[in-house]
């Protein structure tokens, strides 16, 4: 399998940011895109052979990345990231429920999304959204004991191999956490206060 790591999640919490930076550093090489939802909505669909042609450029000495955050909505993403490479990389960008219902709430509005019609009926009821990439449907749901479950889950799978970072830690600190993510995945330092 190819040297990876993954960023399945949570939505909201700074992924895209991370993606165009991570996307300059010269011991990475991510795809065209971000969310390939490959361990998510596209495992099912699309063969090993698929996922790997992301990445045919990749270089001797680099990582390949994968930053999909709809993979936090996929119950099966560790299984699935572990039958494909056991000693993959996990980062995990955490953002408070609350915020996250409210950030997600208010994103879906600005979308073509058929959603509740008040955000009490959002948290109330969660959300089906049927416009994945494999034809199938994720279903955002806000129960608090869902993201400790979630993070536990990934720490009992994961071990060493899971870094996680606070979003609003984040907010203040983008060189520090690219810092950390770069002595996590064992890569030269790259980033500094000019780029």
């Amino acid at each position: 399998p190819l040297p990876l790591f993954v960023v399945p999640g949570m939505p909201r919490a700074g992924t895209t940011f991370l993606y165009h930076y991570l996307q300059r550093h010269p011991s990475i090489l991510l795809p065209f895109r971000k969310e390939i939802d490959y361990f998510n909505d596209l495992y099912r669909f699309k063969g090993r052979e698929w996922y790997e042609s992301l990445y045919r450029d990749i270089k001797v000495g680099q990582i390949a990345g994968d930053i999909s955050p709809a993979c936090w909505y996929e119950s099966k993403t560790i299984q699935y990231i572990k039958e494909y490479n056991p000693d993959a990389k996990v980062i995990l960008s955490l953002r408070d429920p609350a915020e996250f219902a409210i950030s997600l709430y208010v994103q879906k509005q600005t979308s073509h999304y058929d959603l509740p019609r008040s955000f009490a009926q959002f948290l109330e009821e969660g959300y089906e959204s049927h416009l994945t990439k494999g034809g199938g449907s994720v279903f955002f749901r806000f129960v608090e004991s869902e993201f400790g479950e979630k993070v536990e889950l990934y720490r009992e799978a994961f071990g060493e191999n899971l870094l996680l970072y606070d979003f609003d830690f984040f907010r203040h600190n983008q060189l520090t956490i690219l810092r950390v993510i770069e002595d996590f995945l064992g890569l030269q330092p790259y980033f500094n206060d000019s780029n």
